[in-house]
């Protein structure tokens, strides 16, 4: 039986449940409690390690990391195996108008890729571009399993919004944040991903808006299973944001930012516009008709 991996250097629900869809060995090497510079080195360290002992036949890398797609479209050659970069919006963007030597290593890393993945059919053409064979392939509804209410939310009689949230470059949080804290409706906003992203959103903290930090996996599950309404946004138009697969899997509504690609492909969401008082309406909307929603 061929010998297949898929090699991470982040968790992120996508790539253990593409891993199990491909009967990959799942390869996470996840540093980032580590700064930068020995971050890169043990990760390095290890697929290196992984890759010369195993011999695999089919590798899978996500990008970012770039410097993995670099990595393993290097080794490829010598030791002769298939490989497909799974490659998400920032890749793309970066590999058109990033830095030179970024897009070089992104270049370089889809030309020698047998397939590059993307999620939907707009960014193909940009992996053309780049020197790439683009394949698309969209998330899957991920299978999150029924857990118990979790602390933080128990007893509560206001309704639970959970902006998810990564504090990444493209996502509004900080205006979503503000525009939350200045509606007069009665809620609880928790907002997820590391305390130490968020900068000046913390501000905004108080008995109506709450900041998670990082939540294990279990954890995660447990406080979108029990919200009343699921927050996800980005700026980028033909991003497929993973909040919106997590609501399908447990069944909450869902609040996304108004792109094409996400109301194709979402067509049961909520959309807002990505503007303080595109969230202002969009929440008390969202809220006044929460049970509708629900159906």
């Amino acid at each position: 039986m061929k010998r297949r991996a898929w090699f991470t250097w982040e968790t992120q629900r996508r790539n253990a449940a593409l891993a199990d869809a491909f009967s990959c060995d799942y390869l996470c090497f996840n540093y980032d409690h580590q700064p930068p510079p020995l971050r890169y080195i043990f990760c390095t360290a290890r697929t290196l390690s992984s890759v010369l002992r195993n011999r695999y036949d089919l590798v899978f890398a996500q990008s970012p990391s770039i410097i993995l797609a670099a990595l393993v479209a290097l080794l490829k050659w010598p030791l002769g195996y298939l490989l497909v970069i799974d490659a998400h919006n920032i890749v793309i963007e970066q590999g058109l108008g990033g830095p030179w030597l970024i897009k070089r290593l992104i270049r370089y890393a889809f030309s020698q890729a047998d397939y590059v993945l993307v999620s939907n059919a707009e960014l193909c053409q940009a992996v053309v571009q780049l020197g790439g064979h683009p394949l698309i392939l969209p998330d899957r509804v991920p299978t999150i399993e029924s857990v118990a209410s979790p602390k933080l939310i128990k007893n509560s009689k206001r309704p639970i919004i959970t902006l998810i949230s990564s504090f990444a470059n493209d996502e509004p949080i900080e205006s979503f944040v503000k525009a939350a804290s200045d509606t007069k409706e009665t809620f609880t906003l928790f907002v997820t991903g590391r305390r130490s992203k968020a900068g000046t959103s913390l501000r905004y903290e108080g008995e109506k808006i709450r900041f998670t930090d990082f939540l294990p996996h279990e954890d995660f599950d447990a406080l979108i299973q029990h919200s009343d309404l699921l927050v996800d946004l980005t700026t980028r138009e033909n991003c497929l944001v993973c909040g919106a697969y997590e609501a399908l899997a447990v069944e909450v509504p869902v609040l996304l930012s108004d792109t094409n690609a996400l109301r194709q492909t979402f067509s049961g969401a909520s959309f807002t516009q990505n503007s303080a008082e595109g969230f202002r309406a969009s929440l008390v909307s969202s809220l006044q008709h929460l049970d509708q929603h629900k159906q």
